[in-house]
């Protein structure tokens, strides 16, 4: 923009003919309310659709909360589970190499016994 051609600019005197005749301001008095009339039904229309939000924010965020204590109780039921699961299968391990052990023991047992029937009956004939 050229100064020297802004500091020769002046202000244009507005003739009588230039200004509007009172119909056509109140005509654009009337628009200017009409638009203003529209916009505020658009900002209230917005106010309500903000409370709305928030108001799904606020429960969501509740819900949210709920779900979290949830899970915290599911993951104590899990961690408690799986800590009940570790001592179950240890105690049948135990049982598992006792068993093992009685096993043999029981093998034993039974091979003397059919020892001693086998001796009875070769001696006693």
């Amino acid at each position: 923009m050229n100064f020297q051609a802004s500091s020769n600019f002046h202000a244009a005197e507005v003739t009588p003919a230039q200004l509007p005749t009172s119909q056509q301001a109140s005509q654009i008095l009337g628009q200017q309310d009409h638009y203003i009339r529209e916009q505020d039904r658009a900002l209230d229309t917005i106010s309500d659709q903000l409370g709305v939000l928030r108001t799904m924010g606020r429960r969501i965020g509740g819900e949210l909360g709920d779900q979290n204590k949830l899970l915290d109780e599911l993951e104590a039921g899990v961690d408690s589970n799986a800590s009940q699961m570790r001592r179950a299968q240890a105690r049948l391990q135990r049982l598992a190499r006792i068993s093992k052990k009685n096993w043999y023991f029981c093998t034993i047992i039974i091979l003397i016994v059919v020892l001693v029937l086998v001796l009875y009956f070769v001696l006693t004939t």
